[in-house]
């Protein structure tokens, strides 16, 4: 791998190898991350345990400053089994044109990361739901500025409004 593409891929993480999945449970897991979005792999980590867990302060953490955080649910899976598909830099023509018109759209150094999630009930879920994030630093820190399902359906992590 060259200079620059290894320069990117640690600053921002690579796709998993084919066929490699990490594990959460409602405890642990594989990742060392979970709660700490120091990148933008830690912050989709910690917001898929955010909603396996059903934990609110996971949650905020993954939504970022000023963004009301999504919902934590009420069913916890006995484990959650996920993989890396891609990750890498937005530019403009990644994404589709009702994004490109709002003036805002993505910024210089935002993230996509496509993940594939498998929930765990006593056995796995064989098929699964890819699941495609969008990413932003902010400082130290990344968040989650959207997520959604491949055929770019979004939820967006909405703004705070009034006082919180």
């Amino acid at each position: 791998m060259g200079g620059v593409a290894a320069a990117e891929e640690a600053e921002i993480g690579a796709p998993d190898a084919a066929g490699h999945w990490r594990k959460l449970t409602r405890t642990g897991g594989s990742s060392d991350c979970i709660g700490d979005p120091r990148s933008p792999i830690c912050a989709v980590e910690t917001f898929i345990a955010c909603n396996a867990r059903h934990d609110a302060k996971l949650c905020r953490i993954a939504s970022g400053p000023k963004r009301r955080p999504p919902p934590a649910g009420s069913f916890t899976p006995d484990a959650t089994l996920y993989r890396f598909l891609a990750v890498k830099r937005l530019e403009r023509p990644d994404f589709p044109p009702r994004w490109q018109d709002d003036g805002k759209g993505v910024q210089p150094g935002d993230v996509w990361i496509a993940a594939w999630i498998r929930d765990c009930w006593g056995e796995c879920d064989r098929t699964g739901v890819r699941e495609n994030f969008w990413l932003r630093q902010d400082g130290e820190r990344w968040w989650l500025v959207w997520y959604g399902e491949p055929d770019w359906r979004y939820t967006a992590i909405p703004p705070v409004r009034g006082r919180h």
